[in-house]
């Protein structure tokens, strides 16, 4: 007998494996050997089954507790932890934006305002900051999955092949946009990642600026030395090569 876990852990491979789009009530009952209404014995739908599956996702994220450092620290911890794990799920953008809220979407919510206003932030300005980082990230996932796709597309379309070539061959002309190039098609390398993370780091230090609130200071500006973690100064070492 097949359990719900089961079922969404098999999902969970499914969708690591060959994206969310290809997550289907017919592809698991395969990968688990039993009959589609075996199922929905456990899942109203293929709707709560996404929902499960995002859930499942989500809950992987990490909520750097207080005593690991500073909270600006936590805070690009946390969402180095978003990159990472939803940028394991080829088209997780569109399951984040068509799926209702989870408790484990909900908890990284709260996380996020919650250091905000442990670091001194009101709580208007800690939701106006997390609704212009979550802007961020979803972008992000986004830009990630339209590469991807652009990938596949390119590789297995013929009547794309012409326009790929023909931007390739504008893009050939302005050496000065190689950068610009390189990042319609690698968007999930580690210059990506550490340049998604800089701009988050940008946003906070912003808008504590604005607020009054006490941020570490920022090495690469001069002032003494922050402890950082690694992931932290991997995003500093981007941006003093940028």
């Amino acid at each position: 007998m097949v359990t719900r876990e089961q079922i969404v852990a098999a999902a969970d491979v499914l969708a690591r494996r060959e994206g969310i789009d290809n997550v289907t009530v017919r592809r698991i009952s395969a990968a688990l050997s039993v009959t589609a209404p075996a199922l929905y014995w456990h899942l109203q739908n293929k709707g709560e089954l996404m929902s499960q599956l995002v859930d499942r996702i989500a809950a992987r994220v990490a909520h750097p507790p207080a005593d690991t450092g500073p909270w600006l620290d936590r805070l690009l911890g946390f969402y180095s932890s978003i990159r990472d794990v939803f940028g394991e799920y080829p088209g997780i953008s569109t399951a984040l934006m068509t799926t209702d809220p989870t408790e484990a979407t909900l908890a990284n919510c709260v996380y996020v305002v919650q250091v905000l206003m442990d670091a001194g932030f009101e709580e208007t300005a800690a939701v106006l900051l997390f609704n212009s980082l979550s802007t961020l990230s979803i972008g992000h996932l986004m830009m990630i999955d339209a590469a991807r796709h652009q990938q596949r597309r390119s590789a297995a379309d013929t009547a794309y092949a012409p326009n790929a070539a023909r931007l390739a061959e504008l893009l050939d002309a302005r050496p000065e946009l190689s950068a610009f190039r390189q990042a319609l098609v690698e968007l999930d390398d580690e210059a990506s990642r550490a340049q998604f993370l800089s701009g988050v780091e940008l946003l906070i230090r912003g808008a504590a600026t604005s607020a009054g609130v006490a941020a570490p200071r920022d090495e690469t500006a001069g002032g003494p030395e922050v402890t950082a973690s690694p992931r932290r100064r991997s995003v500093r070492s981007a941006r003093r090569t940028a």
